[in-house]
């Protein structure tokens, strides 16, 4: 029988109300926070002797079970400091899990029922960063948990500049767009395209996008007309 705990727990994670706080990056821990591991390139390569899982006591204390304990008698679940553990064990990648307490969540807008729209959606960009050869923005209603720049990040290039009325200002060039700025979808709209995919993850429903030719987004929305336009 083979086992692959490892390889398939984040998705489990993610369908029981947890989300990635960490992906293979520093990040604050906290009592509560599960760690997977791989000695591979990610959690896929994980599988077998190439993966471990363990959980946070507190910021700072990992409790573990290991194979070297040989499974004495009192010994085979053990505490460690994380840091020193980290060192010493030296996984490839990691990720950091944590429960949101709560359960799925519906995002809070309505579909339209085929209704005219009131208005075009527009969004504060929480973050923006050049990311994987071009620049993204990070927007915190759109990925209200486990945000991730190569799952969730919205290419610059596909959005509308607008100020804090939701008012079209001119376009300027990708890295003049900043934190603190607002977009919406008008006119880029054309170029991105709904794949019909969605699910549950960190206690809210994700849709999956196509951003032209910069390829896939999730981000927290019903669908399409619900990510673009407004209803009253």
């Amino acid at each position: 029988m083979v086992y692959r705990q490892t390889v398939t727990l984040g998705s489990q994670l993610a369908n029981n109300g947890f989300y990635r706080v960490s992906k293979n990056e520093d990040w604050n821990g906290q009592r509560g926070d599960i760690i997977l591991m791989s000695w591979g390139a990610d959690m896929s390569q994980s599988g077998g002797a190439g993966g471990h899982v363990g959980v946070l006591e507190d910021a700072n204390t990992f409790i573990s079970v290991d194979y070297w304990t040989g499974g004495q008698a009192g010994t085979a679940v053990s505490s460690h400091n994380w840091d020193q553990y980290y060192a010493i064990e030296k996984p490839a990648y990691i990720e950091a899990w944590r429960f949101s307490g709560s359960t799925a969540t519906q995002p809070n807008t309505v579909v339209s029922g085929g209704r005219k729209p009131d208005s075009k959606a527009y969004y504060l960009a929480n973050d923006v960063a050049f990311v994987n050869g071009i620049y993204q923005i990070k927007c915190d209603y759109l990925a209200p948990v486990g945000f991730d720049w190569t799952d969730n990040g919205i290419p610059v290039a596909l959005v509308n500049w607008v100020d804090e009325n939701g008012n079209n200002v001119r376009d300027g060039a990708d890295k003049d767009f900043k934190a603190g700025m607002y977009f919406s979808f008008e006119i880029d709209e054309a170029h991105i395209r709904d794949l019909g995919e969605g699910g549950y993850y960190g206690g809210w429903y994700w849709r999956k996008f196509e951003f032209g030719q910069f390829g896939t987004v999730w981000l927290s929305c019903r669908d399409k007309d619900d990510l673009v336009n407004y209803y009253n």
